[in-house]
């Protein structure tokens, strides 16, 4: 009896103790797999400001072609209208007017322009960043076709918001433009940081400019 009792014992201190074992291996595991996903994401993220600084570069570029050819930067015809676009709520009529001035895909966006987006552009259409043309444009049919149809396959982020295209970061959150506006600025304080325009993407603040905390994450033209 006492031989059976002390064997009864030893076996289940050996099943305690395999269990033991099993639940560190398991913290472990946890632990790891949090941490690589942590690596990961950071990452990414890098990658994507890395990205977003050289497309903020690129949008920079064509609006100076822009006021080149018509004189001044485009305007937003609806400077503070909102929408939903990847979860985040934030100014869209900013990103549509760069959709449009960029692409050449109608100019409703821009105040004073009457003609909505449709997805596609005519021949004749004046564009000032040929990576953005034709969102609604198939996929390359062969390798190394060339045409406008196919310049959206490139790779510049496009969303659908509030019935118009829009110019998204990397991470599809609208990208932000304000332009200097005199009549809202004096001699100490002016309404941008720029004395021309202010462009900006939000970046990982998913508040979408609303936690003055996070703005330490945005990517800048200032």
């Amino acid at each position: 009896m006492f031989l059976q009792s002390s064997s009864n014992r030893r076996r289940a201190e050996t099943q305690g103790f395999t269990l033991i074992e099993l639940m560190v291996v398991v913290t472990i595991i946890v632990l790891l797999a949090g941490m690589t996903v942590a690596i990961t994401t950071a990452v990414q993220n890098k990658a994507r400001r890395s990205k977003t600084s050289a497309l903020l570069k690129a949008i920079d570029n064509g609006l100076e072609r822009y006021r080149t050819d018509n004189g001044d930067y485009p305007r937003p015809a609806e400077e503070d209208e909102m929408g939903e676009v990847n979860g985040i709520s934030a100014k869209t009529g900013p990103a549509k007017t760069l959709y449009q001035a960029l692409s050449g895909d109608g100019d409703d966006a821009i105040e004073g322009g009457s003609i909505g987006s449709d997805g596609e552009t005519e021949d004749d259409d004046k564009y000032y960043w040929e990576e953005i043309v034709n969102p609604l444009a198939p996929p390359s049919q062969s390798e190394g076709a060339g045409g406008d149809e196919n310049k959206i396959r490139k790779g510049v982020p496009v969303e659908f918001s509030n019935g118009g295209f829009l110019l998204v970061d990397p991470w599809r959150h609208p990208y932000q433009y304000e332009m200097f506006d005199p009549e809202e600025s004096d001699e100490y304080q002016q309404n941008t940081r720029n004395m021309t325009y202010d462009l900006w993407s939000f970046g990982q603040d998913a508040s979408g400019g609303t936690d003055p905390e996070a703005e330490g994450l945005w990517i800048t033209n200032w």
